[in-house]
């Protein structure tokens, strides 16, 4: 090639070079050495939403960087262009936005469905750029004079549900579209501006017909009574008080002459079948959607909070048409009245029913009752354990499963707070992704929250923010949301809040059966002292690591997180003081932690950062503090007097039939065919029988006294006959207890603090031990057995409740007569499997787990049960074995996720195949894997023999085995006394 040629060659290669480099995507530059270098562009005629957007944008990007952003409304030679409110094309999704980036690295676009949108644009770019919003005082902003985003870049989002309400008492507007909420049932004046930006997602789904919204009985039950519901009341004490004083609740007029007996008309139910009433529903609800369509346009036709119906003739019979004879039936006839009378002219209206109270049962004949157009169900459900994701509660799903036949929209109304004491550590965060997720997976449409009320709350601010952001996307990994936010909104503190955190949560794990209520006051059926001076260290740790953080925001939120210091040191203090010593820490008086919580209480509650509803500590406390106030007066005397318990005359004690009690009726002691005593519970299925756990219904058990009075690990012997495969819960078997604090009884205070499920399968009716786990029995607690409320049951009956000391369980005990226990912990030397030894980390055991989702060796781990000589002479004869399990799984309630087994080996060469002495099924739930204790019952150990856990579905995701019980039979079957 000549030099001609070749400068030709050269010069080509260098123009397509440059011409590649030219046409190379270049970054968006906001600004450069602290010079803005882009201006802000919004149409003259923007909306609210889109000015909104500019301002809040201009303002972060001026912090970010310390240039001034310029706002126009059409581009500005030589600057850079962001657009904000600009249509957004090719996206119909509701509130859906787009950030796009231009190649030439010139115009950054950002657009929104609606004029939500555009703000949810501008928090969502301003996050990519480093931003957190984690409280309205506690933002993390960087810095960064250079400030440029990646070329090319694009997103395009929208939320997976269309109301999603904030739940925080945030008097904050920017901070709801920061959570990226589009509703704000506390504070109308919020309310209001987001109507003004995309009209009212809200949905209408609480309580509206009595006296609350609609057809008032303050306004019309004088003249017309006929249109509130007809009861009769049937206890004669009940009927003397009705005639005795004049009731708000109940009149006597409107009575037809020719009912018998003693009947009256309730001011807040109303009669769904009186035409009169329907009338007057149309007019009023169409009154309001002339007003409001179609800014508002959702309305509540909904139970009051009540369970009572009319039992006027015709509410009568149409209950009783359908075979589950459920009031739920007069609402849906009434929902689907209103609809088709107002649908024509409002066709996009929402008309909800809230199933709760006398609406919280599906009818069995769907095609009947079905749901029509226009219509939804909301399900709101306090009945359950909060510590785990509401699809794990064997009573939601098959309700569910019932309204999902009747209706095709649904909403949710949840509850995320222990009510009764908001700032009690509350161990549910790890519940929100699989709920959120499970609502999504059904197609709900959104809802609402109810959360704690006061910022004083541990973890409110961050649970406010999950919550938010998974009910936008709720395939978000929750727990790695939790992250996020620590370690933005914690910096330094962030270790020692996590620790707070793992804390609470793996608390809850320990006993599978600890009740987290929504309405219970003490902490202590799941925080052990050891864990609240664990958290008090953390928290202690917590305050040192943030004492100089310039982010003022940020001292703000720890400091009120450490608020716990002086709520559990003063709430649990008399639990605390023998572990404080034994662990060296130095607990200060109690009355500095009570002053502590008053001062903080009342610095919270009038200073700028209180917002919100007055109801600081919990639900009824509207004064804000007076109700806690009474708590602290009334420990004051005995605050400092270490938590005792009598001293054990009893490693054993059997509570007999002849020591029971029940419900009126339904209870009796009875013997079987040998002459054996127990306790028949006996109740019908149907025919208006209630299905609610109730001990006035039916009910078997016994109350503590003071002789029983101890820390006892506790049994049920019960036996029942079901009519399900797999039923979740056959029977219940519980303990409400008096709250306590140390030695004192809070007067007036008792709750449920456990609730076990006894699972069962058709034809497996035989007795068997229940272990409801370890607990402290103070005396007037009450341990129950219940019958089961979701498949029918038959039978119930309770041989014996057994209280053992947990010196028999947890330690290798001998008495004479070779009576004793054997405790043997799974160490993975001793077990056989793919199996891999664990510790946990929070109580510093070891336990062995199989990962059944991973793994291609076997399903199972087996322990030998004779390990050493001494066990190997105790293991054989009559003997109780329990074993403590941990079962994980892929989806909820599965009724035989594993098995527990006893089994005798094949012989050697064939001599004898191998046997299985006891094989045991345990129930597996996503969300829901805490230990628990399994009776395999009282079996004849022989030399050999092997405890094993098997997984059995394939949903089953990990079992593990922490340790095995070997326990003479007369512990079990007698009373034995402390040797």
């Amino acid at each position: 090639m000549n030099s001609r040629a070749t400068l030709f060659a050269l010069a080509a290669a260098f123009a397509v070079t440059a011409s590649a480099a030219l046409a190379a995507p270049a970054p968006f530059v906001f600004a450069e050495s602290g010079r803005a270098k882009a201006a802000v562009v919004v149409a003259e005629d923007a909306g609210p939403g889109a000015e909104f957007a500019v301002q809040e944008l201009v303002d972060y990007l001026n912090k970010m960087t310390g240039a001034r952003f310029p706002v126009a409304t059409s581009p500005l030679k030589g600057w850079n262009t962001i657009y904000v409110g600009r249509p957004l094309s090719g996206d119909d999704r509701y509130e859906a936005f787009r950030i796009q980036a231009s190649e030439d690295g010139r115009t950054l676009d950002l657009a929104g469905n609606d004029e939500r949108g555009n703000a949810y644009a501008v928090y969502d770019l301003l996050e990519t750029l480093g931003c957190g919003f984690w409280s309205p005082d506690n933002e993390t902003v960087p810095f960064e004079t250079n400030l440029v985003l990646s070329a090319g870049y694009e997103k395009s989002d929208a939320p997976a549900f269309s109301f999603r309400n904030n739940d925080e008492p945030f008097g904050d507007f920017a901070m709801v579209l920061k959570l990226r909420a589009n509703t704000n049932r506390h504070r109308r004046d919020i309310q209001t501006r987001l109507d003004g930006m995309g009209g009212d997602a809200y949905e209408s789904i609480s309580h509206s017909l009595g006296n609350c919204q609609w057809v008032k009985s303050s306004v019309f039950f004088d003249a017309h009574p006929d249109w509130y519901a007809l009861v009769e009341i049937t206890d004669t004490n009940a009927w003397n008080k009705i005639l005795r004083e004049s009731s708000r609740y109940c009149g006597t007029n409107g009575i037809p002459t020719n009912l018998k007996g003693n009947w009256v008309r309730l001011r807040y139910i109303p009669c769904t079948m009186a035409q009169g009433m329907r009338d007057q529903l149309v007019k009023e609800v169409g009154d309001f959607l002339a007003a409001n369509y179609p800014v508002h346009k959702s309305v509540s036709i909904s139970t009051p909070d009540s369970s009572d119906y009319c039992h006027c003739a015709a509410c009568r019979k149409l209950v009783d048409s359908d075979e589950s004879r459920t009031s739920a039936v007069l609402y849906i006839d009434l929902i689907n009245y209103v609809a088709k009378s107002l649908l024509p002219k409002y066709p996009k209206a929402h008309f909800n029913l809230l199933s709760y109270g006398a609406a919280y049962t599906p009818p069995k004949d769907a095609k009947r009752f079905k749901m029509g157009p226009g219509t939804g169900v909301a399900f709101a459900h306090h009945w359950r354990n909060h510590g785990v994701p509401i699809n794990c509660c064997e009573r939601f799903m098959p309700r569910f499963l019932g309204w999902r036949d009747v209706c095709d929209r649904f909403l949710f109304w949840e509850y995320y707070t222990n009510f009764h004491i908001y700032v009690n550590p509350f161990p549910n965060t790890d519940i929100f992704g699989p709920a959120f997720k499970f609502y999504l997976d059904n197609k709900f449409d959104g809802g609402f929250c109810q959360m704690t009320n006061s910022r004083l709350t541990p973890f409110a601010d961050l649970n406010w923010w999950v919550k938010n952001r998974l009910m936008w996307n709720p395939n978000a990994d929750a727990m790695a949301l939790v992250d996020q936010y620590i370690e933005g909104a914690y910096g330094p503190a962030a270790p020692h809040v996590r620790r707070y955190l793992d804390i609470v949560l793996h608390a809850k794990r320990r006993q599978r059966w600890a009740w987290i209520g929504d309405y219970v006051d003490d902490t202590g059926n799941y925080l052990q002292p050891g864990d609240v001076l664990e958290i008090m260290r953390a928290m202690q740790k917590a305050l040192a690591s943030i004492s100089k953080d310039p982010n003022i925001g940020r001292r703000i939120d720890v400091r009120r997180l450490a608020f716990s210091i002086n709520h559990l040191g003063a709430m649990r203090y008399p639990d605390l003081i023998e572990p404080a010593k034994a662990e060296r820490f130095r607990l200060a008086p109690w009355q500095e932690y009570s002053d502590g919580w008053k001062s903080t209480a009342l610095d919270y509650l009038n200073s700028d950062e209180y917002m919100g509803a007055r109801q600081l500590y919990g639900e009824n406390d509207g004064s804000g503090l007076k109700g806690f106030f009474r708590y602290l007066d009334m420990l004051k005397e005995t605050a400092e007097t270490p938590t005792a318990w009598p001293e054990r005359k009893l490693l054993s004690r059997v509570v007999a039939p002849a020591e029971m009690t029940g419900s009126p009726v339904r209870f009796a002691v009875t013997n079987d065919a040998s002459g054996a005593p127990f306790s028949s519970l006996t109740y019908g299925w149907g025919g208006g029988e209630p299905k609610f756990m109730s001990p006035n219904w039916c009910e078997a058990g016994f109350t503590v006294t003071n002789d029983l009075e101890g820390v006892w690990y506790l049994f049920s012997n019960v036996s029942v006959d079901t009519t399900a495969t797999n039923d979740p819960a056959a029977a219940y078997t519980g303990i409400y207890s008096p709250w306590y604090v140390g030695n004192f009884r809070v007067p007036n205070k008792r709750a449920e603090i456990c609730s076990m499920r006894i699972a069962r399968t058709k034809g497996d009716e035989g007795w068997r031990l229940a272990c409801l786990g370890k607990w402290g029995l103070r005396p007037g607690a009450r341990v129950w057995v219940m019958p089961g409320v979701v498949n029918e049951t038959r039978n119930l009956g309770v041989r014996n409740f057994t209280l053992l000391s947990p010196e028999v369980f947890e330690k290798d005990v001998t008495l004479p007569g070779g009576i004793g226990s054997r405790h043997v912990s799974a160490a993975i030397r001793a077990c056989e499997g793919a199996v891999e030894q664990k510790r946990d980390e929070i109580d510093r055991y070891f336990y062995a787990e199989l990962d059944c989702l991973s793994t291609n060796g076997p399903g199972a781990i087996n322990a030998p049960i004779a390990q050493s000589k001494d066990l190997s002479a105790f293991a054989t004869g009559e003997k109780y074995v329990f074993a403590r399990v941990r079962v994980s799984a892929s989806d909820v309630l599965v009724g035989d996720a594993a098995r527990v087994r006893l089994v005798q080996p094949a012989k050697a060469k064939g001599e004898e195949p191998e046997r299985v002495i006891v094989d045991i099924p345990v129930g597996g739930s996503y969300g829901a894997d805490s230990w628990q204790i399994i009776s395999l019952g009282r079996v004849a150990l022989e030399p050999g023999m092997v405890l094993g856990v098997v997984a059995n579905d394939p949903a089953t995701a990990a079992v593990a085995l922490r340790d095995f019980v070997l326990v003479s039979p007369e512990f079990l079957e007698t009373s034995v006394k402390a040797q």
